[in-house]
């Protein structure tokens, strides 16, 4: 199997999973707040842990207290009270962290991998436009699988 074939099965699954597989998370990053270890347009790949897990110095995926949008930051550190972790990140490229807190049972997305780049793709590849055209792209290569696989072979006598 191809790497092409690979890429776009994975691609699929991400796209029809809304980002979540199992226990992983999969992120395009759009603010330079963790530059340069992690670019606006990176694709970051989550698993998703238990605060228990999460060290200083991790990258962590949370969700901000006041707005509830998705933030990848650094963590400074982790104070436990009791079932409640309190924990302070910031962005390797800002100058202020934030505060935050989560029960022991909560789910976090501690960062596994990071792809440069990628996240454009997968970013388009979430609109609407972007799933009709993975949709043709799809039922363009079933037909080409197709017309491989029944076309009538060469006579090679001639």
């Amino acid at each position: 199997m191809s790497w092409t074939a690979i890429t776009f099965v994975a691609a699929i699954a991400v796209l029809t999973s809304g980002g979540e597989l199992h226990k992983y998370q999969f992120m395009t990053v759009l603010s330079g707040s963790m530059i340069p270890t992690v670019n606006v347009g990176d694709l970051v790949v989550d698993t998703v842990v238990t605060p228990d897990r999460l060290r200083d110095g991790d990258l962590a995926t949370f969700r901000q207290p006041d707005t509830g949008r998705l933030i990848t930051h650094r963590i400074q550190s982790i104070l436990w009270r009791g079932d409640i972790a309190d924990v302070i990140t910031r962005g390797d490229a800002n100058s202020v962290g934030e505060n935050w807190s989560v029960t022991s049972d909560s789910k976090i997305g501690k960062v596994a991998l990071r792809v440069p780049r990628i996240g454009y793709v997968v970013g388009a590849l979430g609109t609407a436009l972007g799933q009709i055209g993975l949709a043709v792209l799809a039922a363009i290569l079933g037909v080409w699988i197709l017309v491989v696989i029944w076309r009538p072979g060469r006579d090679r006598t001639s």
